[in-house]
């Protein structure tokens, strides 16, 4: 069984994303749905590459990093298409890299993404649904 995330959310063994995963995981969505692959503009993935810079921050936590993630991508939309599926992705990948799992059903994940689309949640609204939502993923030795 998965414990709780207990008094810190910082990881000693902190794993981040390169942009090229990131683009790899858009990859994929897309494909899915047979959807239009590539950025919007020649800035977006520039974009992409500084989001992959400033979440290999050890110093920042994994929960703020996955927020600035989903926040980032939702808001900034670098892709033609598949951005919040992306964003969502993303952060349970990264999360998920980072011994942490993602525990929402698909009607959790769907309203998430509506509501930040939507500019009804702030980033501190974010940060604590996903705080509220992950679980330590349990070592077995």
């Amino acid at each position: 069984m998965n414990k709780k995330l207990q008094n810190s959310e910082f990881n000693t063994n902190f794993s981040t994303l390169t942009s090229a995963q990131i683009i790899a995981i858009h990859d994929v969505v897309v494909s899915i749905y047979d959807e239009l692959n590539g950025f919007k503009r020649n800035v977006s993935i520039k974009f992409v590459e500084q989001l992959a810079h400033e979440i290999s921050d050890p110093n920042i936590s994994v929960i703020t990093h996955a927020t600035n993630i989903l926040y980032s991508l939702m808001h900034n939309h670098p892709f033609i298409a598949g951005n919040k599926r992306t964003a969502l992705l993303v952060v349970t990948i990264f999360l998920n890299k980072n011994n942490l799992d993602f525990l929402i059903t698909p009607e959790k994940g769907i309203n998430l993404l509506l509501q930040i689309e939507a500019g009804k949640m702030s980033q501190d609204e974010i940060y604590q649904f996903i705080s509220e939502h992950v679980v330590a993923q349990q070592i077995l030795i």
